[in-house]
């Protein structure tokens, strides 16, 4: 039996490093309403789900350089699969239709210790409503390279290794995808992977395995 255990997981490992969806959770505070009236924010919150493709295939990629520095930035098409996210209001924002994510890396010339580090990504609703991601960081050397499966090893977006500063890290709403509809900014407090089923199938393996190990054991003795 623990020989078949072993078996089960060694034929397992193959597949679940093929293109499995990453999911991240996320917790997040308004800040800002552009075009609004003005008046003080409402104390608003939202938490939900956001399911990225971690083999998204990369539709485009563009090196350039200025006296200023120099940038490389990847763009990848059907890499944000689903929005699940419940507003403090019991407001809800669902989203099943493929989104496209793109990441940028911005080297500054005169310092090869920093790297100004972007993500962008986008989905709609079904009602219209735009959600979006945005991580406006500086960078180690450390820092992950400009690709989505170097982002994606990452558990912890808020907590990204080599991160040395940086502004923001934003998730918006945005009430029409235009530019004169009411925009709905959240400074992201919680951005962290949730594992994936094959994480647990293994885990499950392995306790069955150390389960018929002992009892073996005990029969033995």
């Amino acid at each position: 039996m623990f020989r078949f255990a072993l078996a089960l997981v060694a034929s397992l490992l193959p597949a679940m490093t093929l293109a499995i969806p990453i999911t991240y959770e996320f917790n997040a505070k308004l800040v800002d309403i552009l075009h609004g009236t003005g008046e003080p924010l409402p104390i608003a919150s939202i938490h939900g789900y956001v399911t990225f493709e971690s083999d998204a295939e990369l539709s485009y990629s563009s090196e350039s350089s200025s006296s200023s520095g120099s940038s490389i930035q990847n763009r990848f098409d059907a890499a944000v699969l689903s929005v699940d996210a419940t507003f403090n209001d019991g407001d809800h924002f669902t989203s099943n239709n493929i989104g496209g994510a793109w990441l940028n890396a911005y080297t500054r010339i005169d310092t090869s210790t920093a790297t100004d580090w972007f993500l962008g990504a986008s989905t709609q609703a079904d009602d219209g409503r735009l959600f979006s991601i945005y991580i406006d960081k500086r960078c180690s050397v450390a820092c992950p390279d400009s690709t989505l499966s170097s982002l994606m090893l990452v558990d912890n977006l808020t907590n990204i290794p080599g991160i040395i500063g940086g502004p923001h890290f934003n998730v918006a709403i945005w009430a029409a995808p235009t530019g004169e509809a009411l925009r709905y900014t959240y400074d992201v407090t919680m951005f962290r992977k949730v594992p994936e089923p094959g994480s647990f199938a293994l885990l499950g393996i392995g306790l069955l395995g150390i389960r018929v190990t002992r009892r073996r054991n005990s029969e033995m003795n």
